[in-house]
């Protein structure tokens, strides 16, 4: 069984919304995190993402990250989400302004592929079971 979740974790608001990201984004929106975040400087946030495995006895879980920051305001009409405010570390685009800087820096683009090389370094392999 493979499963993943990911979420949104803003530093000066103590790592919410977090494991509730979904749920925010659905009841107030990048509008609403915007607000709460109305005269903060502290804008850093990270998106992370994990993907965790089971097949009944082995079980690993990989977390990816993309370490950046809130936006101003939205920027960007593409992704989905909180892209439109998420700035990633060193640019000054927001993931909704640059699909290709997104799917380069993906929180879950990492976790999965993490996954993968388990699966095909350890798990497939057979080198757990030596």
């Amino acid at each position: 069984m493979i499963v993943e979740d990911a979420g949104l974790f803003v530093d000066s608001l103590n790592g919410f919304p977090g494991a509730y990201s979904g749920w925010v984004q659905e009841k107030i929106g990048n509008a609403g995190l915007l607000r709460l975040l109305e005269g903060i400087g502290e804008r850093s946030a990270e998106f992370r993402a994990v993907v965790a495995f089971s097949d009944g006895i082995v079980e690993k879980a990989f977390m990816g990250t993309a370490k950046g920051r809130i936006a101003e305001k939205m920027m960007g009409e593409s992704g989905f989400g909180y892209d439109p405010i998420f700035v990633p570390e060193g640019f000054g685009q927001s993931f909704a302004q640059s699909i290709a800087l997104k799917n380069k820096l993906s929180h879950r683009y990492q976790s999965l592929l993490k996954l993968v090389r388990f699966l095909k370094e350890e798990y497939l392999s057979g080198d757990l079971y030596r």
